[in-house]
């Protein structure tokens, strides 16, 4: 009993240091794919997933044939097949895994270019506000030529024939709400809201940047999208004009400093894709991981009958040659002949 418990305990042992093994390895290729694939999450987790179930199931399956305990020669025959299908398999995931660290040792090189990307947005609004204060100044410049009666050229500036011969205190009513409404139209409440959003997705992307954070891509891709949506949003805002505001003032927003994000953003998302050599001590990890996925295999038992079957002895019963060499050979009578010529034998 002592002797099967403790097989018993070898075998889940081996079990599961083979299982921590292929988890182990399966997220840093999935990390690895990540980055290899430019944050395509999905397809990464679900070919990680393929290579750990692989990994795992001919283990397994290579654990089960050589303990088994009858049909010998098709378990044996089984067994190698798993073996050699294990050894393959253990060769999937080296790229990305041996990928991830060759990522992951350029930290400080990939998170800089990250911060700098982020560094870039707040002043896209800074940008913005400028030149709608440029704007807002124009538009003040062009209303204050109105003075009063002298001013012959009301319409051209929004004021009706009814305010022609208004003083110039009833006329500096009209250009305040006039101002006003032009503050209001270039920058909305919703243009405060919305900077105060980046800068809170500012703060929390530059908290979580590291290649070990599997979100990393995924973040930089999520950055450009909302880039491109302020810029978008902001432009809209910048292309409405007043109805006695000059055409050439209303021009769309094309901020340089979101150019210039989305072109860091860009560098960072094929710097994590290129290739390069892997640190020494990756490539041991892998090796020791591989190794790891052999313990269920190496600590199971084979029995008697599978041993010999796997050195080539035959099936079925051995003759017992000590038996029949102390067996006596049968002697047969000779026959004798009368003097009629027949034959007789001779008495028992």
């Amino acid at each position: 009993m002592n002797s099967i418990n403790h097989k018993v305990k070898k075998t889940a042992l081996g079990q599961i240091v083979a299982v921590v093994a292929a988890i182990f390895v399966a997220y840093i290729s999935f990390m690895g794919l990540v980055y290899l694939t430019r944050g395509r999450l999905e397809l990464s987790a679900l070919v990680a997933l393929a290579i750990g179930m692989a990994w795992v199931l001919l283990c397994f399956k290579a654990q089960q044939m050589k303990g088994a305990e009858s049909r010998f020669a098709s378990s044996i025959s089984k067994e190698r097949i798993a073996v050699v299908a294990l050894a393959i398999v253990l060769l999937a995931p080296a790229f990305p895994f041996l990928h991830f660290f060759s990522v992951a040792d350029r930290n400080r090189q990939v998170t800089r270019q990250f911060d700098e990307a982020l560094a870039e947005i707040m002043p896209m609004f800074d940008e913005y506000d400028s030149i709608a204060d440029k704007r807002i100044a124009s538009y003040r410049k062009r209303l204050r030529s109105v003075k009063g009666t002298q001013s012959k050229n009301y319409s051209k500036y929004g004021f009706g024939k009814h305010n022609e011969g208004m003083t110039d205190k009833g006329l500096g009513v009209m250009r305040d709400n006039m101002l006003k409404a032009m503050t209001t139209l270039l920058k909305p409440a919703a243009h405060d809201s919305l900077r105060h959003d980046a800068q809170r997705w500012v703060e929390k992307a530059q908290a979580g940047a590291s290649t070990w954070n599997v979100f990393l891509l995924g973040n930089a891709n999520l950055t450009a999208g909302a880039i491109d949506s302020w810029q978008k949003t902001m432009d809209q805002d910048m292309r409405q004009r007043l109805y006695n505001e000059e055409k050439a003032d209303t021009t769309g927003f094309e901020s340089a400093h979101a150019a210039l994000a989305m072109e860091k953003l860009n560098r960072l998302t094929k710097a994590c894709a290129k290739r390069s050599a892997p640190p020494f001590y990756a490539i041991l990890l892998l090796l020791a991981a591989m190794a790891m996925m052999f313990f269920p295999y190496w600590l199971q038992s084979r029995h008697s009958k599978s041993w010999e079957r796997l050195r080539g002895k035959k099936k079925g019963p051995q003759p017992d040659w000590s038996v029949v060499a102390r067996r006596q050979p049968t002697t047969v009578p000779e026959r004798t002949t009368n003097p009629e010529g027949t034959a007789t034998h001779p008495n028992p």
